[in-house]
């Protein structure tokens, strides 16, 4: 069974449903997200386990997630192809993978050790390579990011332009975008884009993207939540020198552009966001009571190496931020797909590590690591009704550096093996009542 519904390739004026669900849960869900109430709806039926309340107010709903989802339970993964190997021909040794791409038919891999998309079809077969270093057309000045459009175009940012290509790579057009971040490359339904942006609005602090019309014309700019980041960054300065850090965990102001057309904005210190549509209603999604807690043990150490840190700027610094919180941030990224979900990157839990090093051995190289790594996965909540879809984990050796490509069924994913060898995997999400 598909998890969802290609939606049409046309503009959108409105907020697009989607569909992302079985349908029969689907349906009965439509009264709840349709009209207007004074007072939460509540609601728990035998086509879903979904349990949460909905209020709308004017043009805002809010949508509490209080347990259980509509697919009704975890996703699975079942791998259907790996690319990528220790040793052998070149297309098939990755260095640096910052983000991926794919159709049906193919992956588009951008390895920024090589400055170039490496294309391979569905069995994993390399075809062709797109790009590489240099000025000129089609070439790539320090590429960034990649988006497969709905249109049959390959986006591609680099640090002062997006270049456009069809999928087998033939350069079309470019269009002069100074990169101001690192954020993923969004390619919207109406063939429009949102591409990382080197400014921000009049008063703003923060414009991760700028959303641009399919021709590659400027509309608009897409600005964060606000966001006072002082209490979260610590300085250490001496002799002329200046060192900056941010408290380890502290929340972030995060913004994500959807493929519809949608913003996702929240601040990583609760779990709540907002999603603005483009027809101006907006949607609070909260998910309460589901963070991952940060153990004495890790505060602890972190605090320890970042004084030695600083030190070695400031002899006589002192921590004078806001303390290391008690748990992990909420989520770190919004990603969208063009089947009207949202996937929410966030830390599900951690493993503890046996070869750490001395947190105040800062000047060994290399520099010593931490006894805790997150383990990651996706929240996926339906776009139209911010109701939770269901919840993926993702695989061991999950690179969370590498941007994942989010197909109808598919999801695709930068892995790194126990040896250090980097791969693109390919899997199947699998639903509860499907195994």
């Amino acid at each position: 069974m598909s998890l969802a519904r290609s939606g049409g390739q046309s503009g959108f004026p409105e907020r697009r449903p989607g569909v992302s669900l079985r349908p029969l849960a689907f349906a009965a869900a439509l009264p709840l997200v349709a009209g207007c109430s004074s007072g939460p709806i509540e609601t728990s039926t035998d086509a879903t386990s979904w349990v949460g309340t909905i209020t709308t107010e004017g043009d805002v709903t809010t949508v509490v997630n209080q347990s259980g989802s509509i697919w009704g339970g975890p996703v699975a993964l079942a791998e259907v192809l790996s690319i990528g190997q220790e040793s052998g021909a070149e297309p098939y040794l990755f260095g640096a993978v910052r983000a991926v791409g794919a159709t049906e038919e193919r992956i588009y891999v951008l390895d920024l050790q090589v400055s170039m998309v490496r294309v391979y079809d569905q069995t994993g077969a390399h075809l062709f390579d797109v790009g590489g270093r240099g000025q000129g057309p089609g070439d790539f000045n320090g590429a960034m990011s990649i988006a497969v459009d709905p249109a049959g175009r390959l986006l591609v940012q680099d640090r002062t332009r997006v270049s456009v290509f069809d999928l087998d790579g033939n350069f079309i057009e470019t269009w002069p975008y100074i990169a101001g971040g690192v954020v993923p490359l969004v390619a919207r339904l109406d063939g429009g884009a949102f591409v990382s942006s080197g400014f921000a609005p009049e008063g703003q602090s923060l414009a991760p993207w700028v959303a641009v019309a399919p021709d590659g014309s400027e509309e608009r700019r897409i600005a964060g939540p606000e966001f006072d980041p002082s209490p979260w960054y610590m300085i250490a300065s001496s002799g002329g020198r200046e060192r900056g850090m941010v408290v380890p965990h502290g929340p972030d102001p995060m913004v994500g552009a959807m493929p519809t057309g949608a913003i996702v904005r929240g601040t990583s210190d609760t779990y709540s966001f907002e999603i603005e549509y483009p027809d101006g209603s907006n949607t609070i999604v909260e998910k309460p009571g589901d963070r991952v807690p940060v153990s004495e043990e890790e505060r602890d150490w972190l605090v320890r190496n970042r004084t030695a840190v600083m030190r070695r700027t400031q002899p006589d610094w002192s921590w004078d931020a806001n303390p290391v919180p008690a748990f992990r941030p909420a989520f770190d990224a919004f990603f969208g797909d063009r089947f009207g979900r949202i996937w929410v990157h966030r830390s599900v839990g951690v493993e503890v590590r046996s070869d750490c090093g001395d947190p105040a051995a800062v000047d060994e190289r290399p520099p010593p690591r931490s006894c805790w790594d997150d383990r990651w996965g996706f929240d996926v909540f339906e776009e139209e009704s911010g109701r939770l879809l269901g919840q993926v984990a993702l695989p061991p050796g999950y690179q969370a550096s590498g941007w994942p490509a989010l197909l109808a069924d598919d999801i695709v994913v930068v892995v790194e093996d126990e040896a250090g060898t980097t791969m693109i995997k390919r899997y199947r999400l699998v639903l509860p009542g499907e195994r």
